[in-house]
């Protein structure tokens, strides 16, 4: 399985990339999967949309767990892990060329991992 799926509009990616690098292509593997505060604080300069999971959503927002919300930025990074594993919600997008058409979610119903 790929760390990055890349197309003409999106890039999904586990956690982040790094868009301090002048090509973001060469963001380690490590980085695609373990990257936080520095993707999420940092302006996205690819011209693409950055669909991304790792960090609940409810965090960035600063809201409760089971929040339906998707995290969004202006310059175009939207983070879609609703946190399920800790007890939030599961997200479900539909992208077409048209941008996200459908977004879905459901509650997770008491199955909370221990850390």
């Amino acid at each position: 399985m790929p760390f990055v799926v890349e197309t003409d509009k999106y890039i999904f990616v586990h956690a982040g990339i790094d868009l301090t690098l002048d090509d973001w292509h060469e963001t380690t593997d490590y980085k695609k999967v373990w990257l936080r505060k520095p993707f999420h604080e940092a302006e996205n300069h690819t011209g693409k949309t950055i669909v991304f999971g790792h960090t609940p959503v409810y965090g960035l927002l600063k809201q409760e767990r089971g929040t339906a919300e998707l995290w969004t930025t202006e310059d175009g990074k939207i983070g879609m892990d609703g946190g399920a594993v800790y007890g939030g919600v599961l997200h479900g997008i539909v992208f077409t060329d048209q941008g996200m058409t459908e977004h879905h979610f459901i509650e997770n119903d008491g199955l909370v991992a221990e850390d």
